[in-house]
């Protein structure tokens, strides 16, 4: 089974905190093993953990993330990617338009009017 990449995204956290079914668990590392984009969003993820954590034990180290900022931050990585996928899908739009419209210029040329 494939697994759409907000799906994976929404199951980063469940993963990384051991609270994933075993078939998430196996889904999840088969989408990261081949997705770039989730695997860079699953990176941030572990390092947002990090400097939570981080900031939380050291002394003077801050106020971990809030909730809110976790979420807000969760929600421009997401926005980003639909941009990302977005554009993506743009230019392959616009490369099929400009495929079609040179194998139908190469075409009328092999074929002259009479």
């Amino acid at each position: 089974m494939s697994l759409p990449c907000d799906i994976a995204m929404d199951l980063v956290g469940l993963y990384k905190d051991h609270l994933a079914s075993p078939d998430s668990v196996r889904e999840i590392r088969e989408h990261l093993s081949r997705c770039p984009s989730c695997r860079k969003y699953y990176r941030l993820y572990d390092s947002i953990q990090y400097r939570t954590r981080k900031r939380g034990a050291g002394a003077g180290g801050g106020a971990p993330f809030s909730s809110d900022r976790y979420t807000d931050l969760s929600k421009r990585l997401k926005n980003r990617h639909q941009q990302q996928l977005t554009a993506m899908l743009l230019l392959a739009g616009v490369a099929a338009a400009l495929t079609a419209a040179n194998l139908i210029k190469m075409s009328s040329d092999r074929n002259p009017p009479r």
